[in-house]
C-alpha cells in the first residue's frame, strides 16, 4: 500500500512540475536600453530626475592647519589630528602638490614661474 501511495505522490509531483514554465531571463544592464534624457532606470524602475549642473573644477584646499619649517635643505611639515601632532620631513624634490603650495604660503619656497607666451612660442619654433 505505501508504495502504491509513493507511486501516485510521485506522479502527481512530476506532472506540477513539468508543467510550469521555465523562469524567464532577466536583460543584464549592458542590453538595457539608455534611459531618456531626465531619467534614470533604477532597479525599481523609471525614475524622474532633474538636469544636474556640469561639475567644474573646483578650487585647491590649502591646507591652513599645516605648519611648515625649513631645516637646511629639508622642509619639515606638523598638522594637528584627532591622535595628536603628526610630523614628517620632506626635501623639496620630494614635495607633493600640497606640502609645496603650504610651503609658498609660509614663503619658504618660491613659487614655481610659469614660461611666458612668447618663450614658449620660439621653444616651439625651434622644434
Amino acid at each position: 500500500m505505501r508504495i502504491f501511495t509513493y507511486t501516485i505522490l510521485s506522479f502527481a509531483l512530476a506532472t506540477v512540475a513539468f508543467g510550469q514554465d521555465a523562469p524567464k531571463k532577466k536583460a543584464t544592464a549592458s542590453e538595457k536600453k539608455p534611459a531618456a534624457e531626465g531619467t534614470l532606470s533604477t532597479p525599481f524602475g523609471v525614475a524622474k530626475t532633474t538636469k544636474q549642473p556640469v561639475a567644474q573644477a573646483k578650487p585647491r584646499k590649502v591646507r591652513q592647519n599645516w605648519q611648515v619649517e625649513k631645516d637646511g635643505k629639508e622642509f619639515k611639515f606638523t598638522k594637528k589630528t584627532p591622535f595628536g601632532p603628526s610630523s614628517w620631513n620632506r626635501t623639496e624634490a620630494e614635495l607633493s602638490a600640497d606640502e609645496r603650495d603650504v610651503a609658498e604660503r609660509g614663503g619658504l619656497l618660491k613659487p614655481k614661474e610659469e614660461p611666458a607666451a612668447d618663450e614658449t612660442e620660439t621653444a616651439a619654433k625651434q622644434l
